[in-house]
């Protein structure tokens, strides 16, 4: 009975860390507030792979929000969330076959800001792999700002088209 209602605890107080967001449908119906921001992510992973990730305010493990599973075939996809200072804490790579769970140090943290009632973009997020000599993978991230998202954005989301749209600086997370 105790094991039992350790893990009932523990599940719950992981619920009760996640921020609320929602993927934004394309035809969803936006008004600007000071309560919502969306940040657009698009995923630049190898052939068959999908990536999900975690986006924590500040870095803080307690305050995160989900991302995907998306691959690079999906194209781009908006995110709603709570205004704020986001950094990426770990990325899930899957390909069906395989998983690869890179759980970030502090120090490998990149944090970018998302601010209300605006689009962020932060860039493409990129990662490459590449087999190691005792039969894993080692994998680096990055994100990519490319040209012409803004259009792509607001081609497939036109109610975003009055949304301020902004590339914010991606740095590691501070000390």
């Amino acid at each position: 009975m105790r094991a039992v209602l350790s893990v009932v605890l523990v599940l719950v107080s992981a619920v009760g860390c996640v921020i609320p967001s929602r993927t934004l449908r394309p035809d969803e119906v936006i008004k600007a507030s000071n309560t919502e921001a969306y940040v657009v992510v698009i995923a630049d992973v190898p052939d068959t792979y999908t990536i999900a990730g975690y986006l924590c305010q500040d870095g803080d493990l307690g305050r995160c929000v989900t991302v995907g599973p998306q691959s690079t075939v999906d194209g781009l996809r908006v995110y709603a969330m709570p205004p704020g200072r986001y950094c990426i804490t770990q990325l899930l790579l899957q390909n069906g076959m395989s998983s690869l769970d890179m759980q970030l140090e502090r120090r490998r943290y990149r944090c970018f800001a998302v601010d209300a009632g605006a689009v962020s973009y932060p860039g493409h997020l990129e990662v490459k792999l590449k087999p190691t000599q005792f039969s894993s993978t080692a994998a680096a991230y990055r994100f990519v700002a490319v040209s012409g998202v803004r259009e792509q954005v607001q081609s497939a989301y036109p109610t975003l088209a009055e949304v301020e749209f902004i590339t914010p600086l991606v740095a590691p997370v501070a000390p």
